[in-house]
């Protein structure tokens, strides 16, 4: 009987978060819906202006309205760069009379 262990108890039920570290420092954020999306509706509403900043919750400026929401349904709203010349190529030929790429 003095062999016997006890072995651990895993949680399962403690979910774990994901949290950006980079929302430190993150001036324009998407907003998470959190509620029942209607079809192709994109999980995120608009990118919304930090005000105020603390360690579970952020103030955002929603609609000319300062609004307390959670870290947990914020995501960076990271902007795409055009530094790329050949972000825009044009292609001409007998098919097609003009198309543009973007890379």
């Amino acid at each position: 009987m003095e062999l016997i262990r006890l072995k651990k108890i895993q949680q399962n039920d403690i979910p774990k978060l994901f949290v950006y570290i980079a929302l430190e420092s993150a001036s324009p954020v998407f907003l998470q819906i959190d509620r029942i999306r209607k079809q192709l509706e994109p999980p995120y509403e608009d990118p919304y202006l930090v005000i105020n900043r603390s360690p579970k919750y952020f103030t955002l400026r929603i609609k000319n309205k300062e609004a307390n929401v959670s870290i947990y349904r914020l995501k960076l709203a990271i902007y795409p760069t055009t530094t790329n010349p050949r972000a825009r190529e044009t292609y001409n030929s007998k098919l097609y009379k003009q198309c543009a790429y973007a890379n």
